[in-house]
């Protein structure tokens, strides 16, 4: 089962910086929903309590700003993947096979 971690900082001058830690498992999930009239919403369910959505400031437009981070953050996911599968070792409780069988 994952685990989630909610940390608050305190900066000096004053202002406040979450952070949120988790780890995925199997009960962990992204989605993006694609609207016809609508920016579109990047959703990141994990552990309970946890559940992050990315979209646009406003609903029918996408700034450059906005494209950008999309580009920056879909580069950022398929490194993550990447590194992900150097290190996938088969879990001997489920039988599971090598990386190519997992969806």
């Amino acid at each position: 089962m994952g685990w989630a971690q909610l940390t608050v900082h305190t900066e000096d001058e004053g202002s406040v910086r979450y952070s949120v830690s988790m780890r995925a498992d199997r009960e962990t999930w992204a989605h993006c929903c694609r609207y016809e009239d609508q920016a579109p919403i990047m959703i990141v369910d994990g552990p309970p309590g946890v559940h992050v959505a990315i979209t646009s400031q406003e609903q029918t437009r996408v700034t450059r700003g906005e494209l950008e981070f999309a580009r920056a953050l879909a580069r950022e996911a398929a490194r993550y993947a990447d590194e992900c599968e150097r290190f996938y070792a088969p879990d001997d409780t489920t039988g599971e096979g090598s990386a190519e069988n997992v969806a």
